[in-house]
Formats: C-alpha cells, sequence, structure tokens
C-alpha cells in the first residue's frame, strides 16, 4: 500500500489498523503488485493513478465502502465497520 494510501486508510479506519496489519496486502495479495484483489481493484478505479492528495484518497475510501466484498452479503463498508479487512484473498 502506497505510503499516502496507508496513511488514509488507517485515519479513516483506526479500528481496522489496530486489529490487522496495513500494508500493501490490503490491496496487492500476492507478491506481485500488479496482482489486485477486490478492494485493491474498486479503490484504484476511484482513486486513479498514484493519487498523492490525502483528501482524494480519503474519498475514494468512502466511495466503495457500499461496494459488494467477497463475503456474501456484505460490503467492503461492513466488514470494515466489523474490524476487518475488506479485500479478498
Amino acid at each position: 500500500m502506497r505510503p499516502k494510501y496507508k496513511s488514509a486508510f488507517e485515519k479513516k479506519y483506526p479500528k481496522v489498523a489496530e486489529a490487522n496489519k496495513v500494508d500493501c496486502s490490503v490491496c496487492h495479495p500476492g507478491k506481485e503488485k500488479k496482482e489486485k484483489n477486490n478492494y485493491g481493484d474498486a479503490l484504484g478505479k476511484a482513486v486513479g493513478k498514484n493519487e498523492a492528495d490525502e483528501k482524494k484518497i480519503d474519498e475514494a475510501l468512502g466511495k466503495i465502502e457500499s461496494e459488494k466484498s467477497a463475503v456474501e452479503g456484505k460490503t467492503f463498508g461492513d466488514l470494515l465497520k466489523d474490524g476487518k479487512l475488506p479485500g479478498s484473498k
């Protein structure tokens, strides 16, 4: 996870950051950074390429909360509210 993305994620979801290791694996499940999970794909579409503005990153994080996660009946936001990482493995 890019430093500004990580910072914005930790500020927006402190409960999740406290309970889980927040690093590249939040969006990238493998060793290849080109490989993204469903959360990484959604964030990439919402934020654009290499965004540096933390306000825009924060807005993108909020925007994708309503999208479906890999857990049936749960959105990314539902998982985050439960203190869980949102991306599929």
